[in-house]
């Protein structure tokens, strides 16, 4: 079985080696591509994706913010938080967030079809 994700994050060349990385696995379908928050609410609302990975640090509207508000409308939809940082801190935000996990952006790119089993069983 495949699961939907919608892949939120700035950086274009991150979002395109998971797409390739993506190509080369079977568990789940990249249904769409959001480079700010703005733009993931949208596509959370046309694609409806089971997980989102989302970036915290965009442009337009933040990846906690987008976080918080697709949570308050969806609250099934499993959002993973991105981050290059590895602070307390962060994973606290993205925890009150609404998050339902936090991901290191070099584990993903490592090893993204195990991110991708956590992530379809994160709890909130």
């Amino acid at each position: 079985m495949s699961v939907n994700v919608l892949l939120v994050d700035d950086d274009a060349g991150f979002r395109k080696a998971v797409r390739r990385l993506s190509e080369r696995e079977n568990n789940f379908n990249l249904v769409g591509e959001a480079e700010n928050g703005e733009q993931a609410l949208r596509l959370d609302h046309e694609l409806r994706p089971e997980i989102i990975f989302m970036d915290i640090t965009m442009p337009r509207l933040n990846g906690l913010e987008a976080t918080r508000r697709i949570k308050a409308r969806r609250p099934d939809v499993k959002v993973i938080i991105l981050s290059v940082h590895e602070e307390e801190a962060y994973r606290r935000a993205a925890t009150e967030s609404g998050a339902d996990g936090f991901v290191l952006k070099k584990t993903i790119l490592t090893d993204l079809n195990s991110t991708m089993r956590r992530a379809a069983h994160a709890n909130a």
